[in-house]
């Protein structure tokens, strides 16, 4: 994977996060990795449409929308493997092996977040090498298409970053 799309799921996975100080205080350095995207011009187009969206409201109905959307929202939360299955054991299982694929790929995760969340998903696939990244836009490609279109219904900003995704997923596949 070249390093301007790993670099996009790295924007993807900071854009996606809780919209806390620490995100508002760091959009600026978003936008300035995301105006060094000279090879991907249709990712940097959508990241400033998504920024030109964000202008547009208060942060705290940004914030609003986050909690309801992504924390109460059946469709549209960040857990990909939440409606997998119905069984609570099979999903533990999902994760557990979710969580020793990061740890077989050196990658360190914390125990804030389960290992299916987006963004942490997004971080992965941002400093993995290709062997570990393969396996899980194999597993999670129709979850992101899928986060896509509620977005779309929703009619909420973030349907241009899971755009951004499913086209960075697309152009690494085509790679």
């Amino acid at each position: 994977m070249d390093a301007q799309l790993k670099k996009i799921f790295h924007i993807s996975s900071f854009l996606l996060t809780y919209p806390d100080r620490h995100w508002w205080e760091g959009l600026e350095d978003c936008k300035n990795e995301i105006n060094t995207l000279d090879d991907h011009q249709d990712a940097k187009e959508l990241f400033l449409q998504f920024f030109s969206q964000l202008e547009q409201i208060e942060p705290i109905k940004w914030i609003e929308s986050y909690v309801y959307l992504i924390d109460f929202g059946r469709n549209t939360n960040f857990y990909l493997t939440h409606g997998n299955d119905g069984q609570q054991r099979e999903r533990g299982m999902e994760l557990l092996a979710l969580k020793n694929l990061y740890s077989n790929a050196g990658f360190v995760v914390t125990d804030q977040e389960l290992p299916d969340y987006v963004p942490l998903i997004l971080e992965f696939l941002s400093c993995a090498q290709n062997d570990y990244v393969l396996p899980i836009i194999e597993k999670f490609k129709a979850n992101f298409l899928q986060l896509e279109k509620q977005f779309i219904e929703k009619k909420h900003g973030y349907q241009l970053i899971f755009k951004i995704i499913n086209l960075s997923i697309q152009k690494f596949e085509d790679d």
